[in-house]
């Protein structure tokens, strides 16, 4: 209300101009990242799927299990 009395509403600070806009770009990345998550999951699960396929699988897992332990 004290606001609107003395500052007209256009004449926000830089600082929160900044902030306001950078809060609005982190929602509009969240959104876009929630939306590919159900294709990052098919995508995760075809990857899996083809490695309990693959007769090299367990070769790769071996080698994926080699560099999580050497890190």
């Amino acid at each position: 209300m004290w606001r609107r009395l003395f500052k007209p509403d256009n004449c926000e600070s830089e600082e929160v101009r900044r902030a306001r806009e950078a809060a609005e770009r982190a929602e509009r990345e969240r959104r876009e990242v929630e939306a590919q998550a159900p294709v990052a999951k098919a995508i995760g699960a075809a990857v899996r799927a083809a490695l309990e396929r693959n007769h090299f699988g367990e070769q790769i897992d071996a080698a994926f299990a080699r560099r999580r332990s050497a890190r």
